[in-house]
C-alpha cells in the first residue's frame, strides 16, 4: 500500500512537471493509478491453450472426457487424433511420430512395455507430487505404481482387470473345495493339481485349465522385464503345459489366434442353467473381477459354489492386466495442463451423469463401465455396486434363486467382497497382451500335435526374447 502511495505521490510531480513544460499526458494520475489497482486485483483471463490427445477407436471415452474438459475450462482446446492400432508399440504409427518429436500431447490406448521405456515420454511424478490437488490416498496406488520403470512413472493406468478370479465347485472335489477355500494362498499350479484329481466325470468342464492359466502361473518366474530377459526353457511352463494338454476336452483343440473352438459358451440365463445343470460337472469359473456371473457373488439356497477368489503365481504375486493408460510425451509443450486432463481423466467418476457422458464405448454401456476396474477408488466403489445391483438383479431375481439374507445385505456384502480385491494386487503384467499373441502360434502347433514341447519352447523363448530387446 505504501508503494502506491508513494506512486500516485511520483505521478502527481510528474504531471506537474510537465505541465510546467506545456506537456500534455493522455489519462490522468487518478486513472492511471486506478488502472493499476484495477490491473493488480483482476486475474488474467486463461489464455488459449491446446492439447492433442491420440487414442484408438476401441477407447472412445477419451474423446468424452476431453469435451467435458473443454466445457469446464473455455480457454482450452483438446483434439482427439483416433487411430488404428489398440496397442501401441515402437513401431505403430504414434510411436513413429513421437520419436520424431511430432507426435501428440498425450498417448491414452495400451501401450506396450517397449514404448513406455523408449525416453520419449515424461515422468509423471513430479506434475503429481507438485499438484495440490492430486490426492494418493484416492487412488490404488499399488496398481499405478506397478507401471513404474526405473522409479519414474512414464503412464498412468486408467483402468485394469484381474486375469484369476475363480470360483470352485464343491459337488466336484469337496476336499479340494475346502482347500481352496481355506488356503493362504491358491496359486495355477493348485488349481491344475485339482484338474487332474477332479478328472471330468461326464466328460465335460467348463474353463478348466489352459496355456493361458500356465503363462500366468510362470510370468514373473519366467520373464524379467527390469533385465528385458525371460527364460522359458528353464521355467515351469513346459511341464505346465504339458500336464494341461492331458487334461479332458474342451483344452485339446485351440485355433492358432488362441480362441479354445470346442467351449460351448451360452450367455444369460440359459448360462445359470448350463452352470447348475446335474449332468455337467465344471470345476472353476473365472472371470475378471466385474464380469463374472451372479452364481459365483451371492449366496443362495442350494448354490454349490465356493467364494471367488484371485490365484497367484508360481513366485506367489497376484497378477493384474493394466489397461488403457495415459502419457504424457516429450514434445508437449504444457506439460501442467496435460497432467490437469489426465487427472480430470482419472478422477472421481461417480455420478450416473458421469458415467454415461465419460465410459459410454457404445450402446452396450455395461460393457464400457464393468468390464475392466477403475484405478479411482470411489470410482471403483460406484462400479462395484453399480454391477452388484444390476447382476443381483438379472441373475439372482431372475433365475428365481433365493438368496440366504435380506437383499440389501446381500449386495452390500458382495460390494464389499469386490472393493477389497484391489489392494491384493501385486505385479502387473501389461505387456501381457503382446507376449500373449507372441507365443500363441507356437502352443496352437503343441496342442495339436504338431510341435514337440522343446521345439515350442525355444520358439518362444526366442520371440520374446527378441520382443523385450527390440
Amino acid at each position: 500500500m505504501l508503494n502506491r502511495i508513494r506512486a500516485f505521490l511520483l505521478s502527481v510531480l510528474v504531471l506537474f512537471i510537465l505541465c510546467a513544460c506545456g506537456k500534455t499526458v493522455d489519462e490522468t494520475p487518478y486513472e492511471s493509478l486506478m488502472a493499476e489497482l484495477e490491473a493488480s486485483s483482476t486475474p488474467a483471463p486463461e489464455q488459449d491453450r491446446a492439447l492433442t490427445v491420440a487414442t484408438n477407436k476401441y477407447s472412445p471415452f477419451f474423446a468424452a472426457h476431453a469435451r467435458a474438459y473443454m466445457d469446464a475450462h473455455p480457454g482450452v482446446t483438446i483434439e482427439i487424433k483416433e487411430y488404428q492400432e489398440q496397442v501401441i508399440g515402437e513401431n505403430s504409427e504414434i510411436a513413429v511420430q513421437v520419436m520424431a518429436g511430432s507426435g501428440p500431447d498425450i498417448v491414452a490406448s495400451l501401450i506396450s512395455r517397449n514404448f513406455l521405456e523408449s525416453g520419449r515420454l515424461l515422468d509423471l511424478y513430479p506434475l503429481m507430487e507438485n499438484d495440490p490437488e492430486f490426492r494418493k490416498e484416492d487412488y490404488f496406488m499399488n496398481v499405478v505404481s506397478a507401471m513404474e520403470t526405473g522409479g519414474r512413472l512414464y503412464a498412468f493406468p486408467y483402468d485394469y482387470q484381474f486375469p484369476g478370479l475363480f470360483a470352485m465347485r464343491k459337488d466336484v472335489d469337496p476336499e479340494a473345495a475346502h482347500e481352496f477355500e481355506t488356503a493362504e494362498r491358491v496359486t495355477y499350479e493348485d488349481m491344475l493339481s485339482w484338474f487332474e484329481r477332479a478328472g471330468s466325470p461326464s466328460g465335460v468342464i467348463y474353463e478348466g485349465f489352459g496355456p493361458h492359466d500356465a503363462l500366468l502361473y510362470c510370468y514373473d518366474s519366467a520373464i524379467d522385464l527390469r533385465d528385458k530377459s525371460c527364460n522359458f526353457p528353464d521355467s515351469p511352463l513346459g511341464a505346465m503345459l504339458e500336464r494341461a494338454k492331458a487334461l479332458p476336452a474342451p483344452h485339446s483343440t485351440y485355433t492358432s489366434d488362441g480362441m479354445n473352438i470346442e467351449t460351448d459358451l451360452k450367455q444369460g440365463t440359459d448360462m445359470f442353467t448350463d452352470l447348475t445343470n446335474t449332468d455337467y460337472r465344471y470345476l472353476f469359473w473365472a472371470n475378471p473381477v466385474l464380469n463374472s456371473e451372479p452364481q459365483v457373488l451371492f449366496p443362495y439356497e442350494g448354490s454349490i459354489f465356493t467364494k471367488p477368489r484371485l490365484i497367484s503365481s508360481a513366485g506367489g504375486k497376484t497378477l493384474f492386466d493394466v489397461g488403457n493408460v495415459l502419457a504424457i510425451t516429450d514434445s508437449c509443450e504444457d506439460p501442467e495442463l496435460a497432467w490437469d486432463f489426465i487427472r480430470f481423466c482419472v478422477a472421481d467418476k461417480t455420478e450416473p451423469y458421469d458415467w454415461f457422458n465419460y465410459n459410454t464405448a457404445s450402446t452396450n454401456w455395461y460393457y464400457s463401465v464393468g468390464s475392466l476396474a477403475a484405478v479411482n477408488r470411489s470410482t471403483y466403489a460406484a462400479q462395484c455396486a453399480f454391477y452388484a445391483d444390476t447382476q443381483y438383479e438379472l441373475g439372482i431375481e431372475a433365475a428365481g434363486m433365493t438368496p440366504i439374507g435380506e437383499k440389501e445385505q446381500v449386495i452390500a456384502d458382495a460390494v464389499a467382497f469386490l472393493t477389497a480385491l484391489p489392494d491384493q494386487l501385486e505385479l502387473s503384467i501389461s505387456p501381457y497382451t503382446v507376449v500373449n499373441d507372441i507365443i500363441w502360434p507356437d502352443l496352437y502347433l503343441y496342442f495339436s500335435d504338431q510341435q514337440s514341447i522343446d521345439v515350442t519352447l525355444e520358439n518362444i523363448q526366442s520371440k520374446v526374447s527378441l520382443y523385450l530387446n527390440e
